[in-house]
Formats: structure tokens, C-alpha cells, sequence
């Protein structure tokens, strides 16, 4: 790890860079449902400071960088109506139930049944409780019941959010038929998101605390002892672990506290010959094992040199 080392005058300084939606215009799909604009909020801000610890023999480097990144965005949620959630199940014989944009609507937008043209038969419903002898009721858990008592009334009958999109995946469009406005239909309202990373973990827009520090001892002008870490705590949301599809949902949260460690001692053993003796330790998480690289080498100044010239000292 190359960082920047303390020289004999105490020099520091702060930083903050804000990233914010004020000037953003609102989306199409947000003007079309009469919603505001989506809020996005990022701060990345943070110091540094070095100096002398004995004067022209002992110094010190530190630095902290901070970021928080806060979404507000429109979001629509699957939920079941009034009547799903008594086991009571809608349908319009001979048709397939459809919300109000699809082509054979079975609700309006206030989600009350309408009756296709080509139905067969007026409204019916049957109740899925009492037809298996094994489920004559919800789950003896209690889970189910309590996860009902979280989730809100429908208030959009369009559509059930992008899980349910039906020019998706293959498992958005095998979802989508299901969205029918008469047993489920979408909630929609503002979400908020701190902190969001990729699936794969490399997004930049992350919650992150970060602690460098470097030491520097010169024994004397031959020999050079380094000291030098990173600490970072980094905590976001991904729908991988879940992200809340309606208020009062669960959330889920991917947390990383990767620590890095070198110490390393520069001899200059000869005009020509150089050693270096290292070690290193890396943790990605305290919760996980780390890997520890102990080397030692010897170089000459001029390789050593030209090596550290195409490498940019922060």
C-alpha cells in the first residue's frame, strides 16, 4: 500500500464533495404518476494530517475519509387486497384476471372488479382455507399473520413493482400474470435507501469509514523502519439481502471491515545492494481468517528507484 508519509512541518487539510438531485429533472414514469422527483444525496468528506513525531527522525501520517449516499426514490410493492388476505381469492370465469393496463382489465384504477366483455360468468371467489385437510388455516407459526399486519393497503392497481415487470426475466414474466389487481396489487410509495452496493459488490455509492496511517523511523541514514494501515468499515443495502418493498418491511444490509497492515525495514547494506524485509497482513473481514506475507529482498537503489517512479505517492 503507497501512501504519503509525514515530513518535519505539521501540514493537514479537509475535504467534503456533495453529489445531490436538486438540479436533476423528474423522470417520465414519475411526471406520468404525478409524483415528485427522486431525492439522491451523496457525501464523501475527510481530513488529513502529518507532521513530526522527533524532528527529522520519527513522523506520522493520517488520514480519514468518510461517504454516505441516501436515495429517495418512487417505488411500487407487491401486496395482496382486503380479500387475499383472508385466504378469499377473485376471479372472472373464462378470462384471466388482469390489472388496469393490461390488455383484459378486471379492475379499475380504484381497483373495484369490472367484468370483461368475454367473461363467462359474473365475479366469483373461493376460499383457500378448509379444501386441504392439512391447511385448514394460515400457518400455526404465526409468521404469515404478522407479516400481513405489516404490510399497507394496495393504492396502485397498474402495477406491482419490477419483479413483476412482463418484459423482464423469465422469472419477471412468469410473476407477472399474477399481478391482477383483484387479489394482488402494487403500493406505492417513497423509499429510502442509505447506502446501496452492486450485487456483486463494487458500487460506488456504499456507506464507508476509512482510517489510514502511516509511521516512519529513520534509524539513521542507512536503515528505515515503515509501519502502515488501513481500517475501513463499509455498511450499504442490495436487493440481494433485501430492501424494503413496502413501509414497515424488512431490510437487509451487507457489512465489511477489511484491515490491512505492513511494516517493512529498509537497509542499505552497500552503495549498490539494498534489502528489504516486509511484512504484511490482510483481513477482509474481523470475522474471517486473514492472509500474512512475510518477505525479505535485496535490490539495487537505481532498480528500486525506477520502479517507484511510475507510481503515484498519495
Amino acid at each position: 500500500m503507497a501512501t504519503r508519509s509525514g515530513t518535519n512541518q505539521f501540514r493537514g487539510s479537509v475535504f467534503w464533495t456533495n453529489r445531490n438531485s436538486a438540479l436533476s429533472a423528474n423522470s417520465w414514469g414519475n411526471n406520468f404518476n404525478g409524483a415528485d422527483k427522486d431525492y439522491k444525496n451523496g457525501n464523501q468528506f475527510g481530513a488529513r494530517l502529518g507532521g513530526p513525531i522527533i524532528k527529522n527522525k520519527t513522523f506520522f501520517f493520517f488520514l480519514f475519509e468518510g461517504q454516505r449516499y441516501v436515495t429517495k426514490q418512487q417505488f411500487t410493492g407487491a401486496v395482496l387486497t382486503r380479500e387475499a388476505r383472508q385466504g378469499i381469492f377473485r376471479f372472472f370465469p373464462g378470462v384471466q384476471n388482469g390489472n388496469v393496463l393490461s390488455n383484459n382489465p378486471t379492475v379499475d384504477k380504484f381497483g373495484n372488479p369490472v367484468k370483461p366483455a368475454d367473461a363467462t360468468g359474473d365475479l366469483q371467489s373461493v376460499n383457500v382455507f378448509g379444501r386441504d385437510p392439512n391447511r385448514l388455516g394460515m400457518d400455526s407459526s404465526g409468521w404469515v399473520q404478522r407479516l400481513i399486519q405489516r404490510m399497507p393497503p394496495p393504492n396502485d392497481f397498474t402495477n406491482c413493482g419490477p419483479a413483476f415487470n412482463p418484459t423482464g426475466t423469465t422469472a419477471q414474466r412468469a410473476l407477472a400474470p399474477s399481478c391482477d389487481g383483484l387479489n394482488v396489487a402494487g403500493h406505492r410509495w417513497l423509499r429510502r435507501v442509505q447506502g446501496q452496493d452492486t450485487s456483486v459488490g463494487d458500487g460506488q455509492d456504499t456507506n464507508r469509514d476509512q482510517y489510514n496511517a502511516r509511521i516512519d523511523h529513520n534509524f539513521n541514514s542507512s536503515h528505515k523502519l515503515t509501519f502502515s494501515g488501513t481500517k475501513e468499515k463499509d455498511w450499504s443495502m442490495t436487493t440481494q439481502t433485501g430492501i424494503a418493498n413496502w413501509p414497515g418491511g424488512y431490510d437487509g444490509s451487507v457489512k465489511r471491515d477489511p484491515i490491512f497492515y505492513s511494516a517493512s525495514l529498509v537497509s542499505t547494506l552497500t552503495p549498490t545492494i539494498l534489502n528489504e524485509f516486509a511484512r504484511t497482513e490482510n483481513c477482509f473481514s474481523r470475522h474471517t481468517s486473514c492472509s500474512r506475507i512475510t518477505s525479505s529482498r535485496q535490490v539495487r537503489p537505481a532498480d528500486r528507484l525506477a520502479r517507484c517512479s511510475h507510481s503515484q505517492i498519495a
